[in-house]
């Protein structure tokens, strides 16, 4: 759901790099993982958390990773280890945001309360989880590595059941192996269906659409790299089980701009590094299932987020359309339009790959075009929907014609 990267395109070389904001090629000293000019004789080493500033917040989450669960993968150890160094060396030349549910202004969230004032059944479990594992059909859950980011579907549940005991047992990685990562995860009736989230806000808005729920359970020390979910689209998410950092970046046109030259390479930890770098208004929140059992919140359309699981983590979400979210989503459309037109002629392109990004514009199209059915919906909202998602169509007839994709 909201840990999936797109499938990787070919790598291809920019000859027009953005400069970034905060470049990290120039490293700053650093001492005891600050950096130095941070640091003082009377720096407190017995905060708690939440009294820490955010460059002593940023280094205890690194000593966590490198001592934690997810040091139980050298390799994501590592890389873990070198985007919390970034993040670091960002707070420490810019402002960096930590959310948490009292915020009220940040860019990317809008905090909901508890997810458990909309609960009228059990309480989530991972055994739940596994009841919709066994009663989803087949192919309907997507595995994914660490090594990659992408779905692989030779990957089973008995791969990840398997794994997920053997590193709750503490059994160190070998370099060679993935981490897996079990998204989309269905709610059937004898799973998560019982837990009854029955009225998550926007959920029975008159202006408002929130698809099924599905949750994404990944393995101490997985990381998502920076993406974007569904095109144009708001997330519900909440927070249930394990301690997971969330890395959030607004859409704004510089960001939107620099991510339509990142989607163009590889996924990989260079870019990542880089776009913290470069990316503006960054956020973080870090979540634990001690402090915030079931928080509620909601993803911005086309929020730019990545994830690491310092633990085995899950949470719960699904899709939301709004006519509240209309002028953000016509801007972010209007981009994605002129980035199709422009980059889908490129010639480091594969045919696939553009399949997937038309495909994805289209999805797009299907969700805001139920929406602009919807009878509740004033005529004036109707209009305004049905006039953003007929412009869509016509500007992708020809592309999806020419892949086989029925708007």
């Amino acid at each position: 759901m909201t840990e999936a990267h797109q499938p990787t395109p070919p790598v291809h070389s920019l000859s027009t790099p953005i400069p970034p904001i905060h470049p990290l090629s120039t490293p700053i000293p650093i001492m005891n993982g600050l950096p130095s000019s941070h640091v003082s004789a009377d720096s407190p080493n017995h905060l708690k958390p939440d009294q820490m500033s955010i460059l002593q917040f940023l280094l205890y989450l690194k000593t966590r990773w490198v001592t934690g669960p997810s040091s139980l993968s050298s390799v994501q150890q590592e890389k873990g280890k070198k985007i919390l160094e970034a993040l670091i060396h960002r707070a420490s030349v810019a402002d960096v945001q930590r959310l948490n549910s009292a915020s009220d202004e940040s860019a990317t969230c809008e905090f909901l309360g508890s997810a458990q004032d909309y609960r009228a059944g059990e309480d989530p479990s991972t055994y739940l989880l596994l009841q919709d594992i066994n009663g989803s059909e087949e192919g309907s859950i997507r595995f994914s590595d660490s090594s990659t980011g992408e779905f692989d579907p030779n990957i089973q549940w008995y791969d990840f059941v398997h794994q997920n005991w053997s590193l709750a047992r503490q059994t160190p990685l070998r370099d060679s192996d993935r981490i897996f990562a079990a998204l989309e995860i269905p709610s059937t009736p004898n799973g998560f269906n019982k837990c009854r989230y029955t009225s998550l806000p926007y959920s029975r808005a008159r202006d408002s659409m929130v698809a099924a729920l599905t949750t994404a359970w990944t393995l101490a020390g997985y990381i998502t790299l920076p993406h974007m979910d569904t095109l144009a689209t708001a997330l519900i998410l909440f927070h249930w089980f394990g301690d997971k950092l969330w890395v959030l970046f607004p859409a704004t046109e510089l960001n939107l701009k620099i991510m339509g030259e990142y989607e163009l390479n590889s996924p990989n930890l260079d870019g990542t590094l880089k776009l913290v770098g470069m990316l503006e208004g960054l956020e973080i929140m870090f979540l634990t299932e001690r402090n915030h059992h079931e928080l509620l919140f909601l993803l911005k359309p086309n929020t730019i987020h990545m994830c690491l699981s310092f633990t085995e983590s899950c949470h719960s979400g699904a899709f939301v359309h709004s006519h509240k979210f209309l002028p953000q989503v016509k801007a972010i459309v209007d981009w994605r339009l002129r980035w199709i037109k422009k980059e889908m002629d490129g010639p480091y392109i594969d045919k696939e790959f553009k399949k997937n990004i038309i495909q994805d514009a289209v999805d797009a199209i299907a969700g805001w075009d139920t929406l602009g059915k919807k009878k509740d919906l004033c005529s004036g909202q109707r209009r305004e929907i049905r006039d953003m998602v007929k412009g869509m169509k016509a500007a992708l007839e020809f592309l999806s014609s020419k892949y086989g994709i029925v708007i």
